[in-house]
This record gives C-alpha cells, structure tokens and sequence, in this order.
C-alpha cells in the first residue's frame, strides 16, 4: 500500500481548537461546545478540540490514503466538500495556516488522533 504524507506541521493551537475547512468556508462553529463532543461538523468545514497552546504543540499530517502508522482513536468519519479545491488546516487565529490545494470537489475523510479529549497527535485521511 503507498502512504502519501500530503502535509505535515507541528504548532501550538491557540484556543484548543483545529479548523479542517474548504478555503472558503463560511461555516460557522459558534454554539459547538467541546465539553459534549470533541468535533463539530458541517458540509465544508469541520472543528477539533485538541491539546491547548499553553500545554504544548500538536502534531498535525495529512495523508492520502492510509497512514504509514495509523493513530489509536477515530474521532470524525464522514466527508468533507471543497468549492473551491482547497483544504485549509488552521487555528481560530489563523496564526497558523496550512493549505493543500489541488483537491478537486473533496470526498472521505477522517481524522484520527491520539487522545480524544485532548489529542496532541492528529492524523487527517483523505479517501479521495
């Protein structure tokens, strides 16, 4: 099986939260509450409680296909739509932004991590 590392960043993430978002994305993650579920997901954007700033960086990569080694905890199983083809991986701030272009109209995807409550670990697979 090929393993395709597309992206991969280490960084602190203000606020405790990751944005898995179409570029353009308008989505708004307002009335999420990361005390009752650890993802908030909507058709072109998708929010993620990790491990807060202060307490350290997260490791964050992005495959196509399966993950050379696959993390313990599927937090999100689902799809993701790209109007515009890119991805856009971010902290609230957008002190860190990463983008993956080329994405077509978007597809599956999952994310898997290390902890679910406070991942410091996070692995985005793209089925498409």
């Amino acid at each position: 099986m090929v393993h395709n590392l597309v992206r991969s960043f280490v960084a602190p993430m203000e606020h405790a939260c990751l944005f898995i978002r179409d570029v353009d994305s308008e989505a708004s993650h307002d009335d999420w509450n990361p005390a009752e579920a650890p993802v908030d997901a909507h058709p072109d954007s998708i929010l993620i409680g990790v491990q807060a700033g202060v307490d350290g960086p997260v490791s964050v990569k992005v495959w196509r296909g399966e993950p050379e080694a696959a993390l313990s905890t599927t937090i999100f199983e689902g799809s993701i739509r790209l109007q515009s083809g890119r991805l856009s991986l971010h902290d609230p701030n957008e002190d860190i932004v990463v983008q993956v272009p080329y994405l077509g109209g978007g597809g599956p995807l999952s994310i898997l991590v290390d902890d679910a409550d406070y991942p410091t670990q996070v692995q985005v697979v793209l089925g498409f």
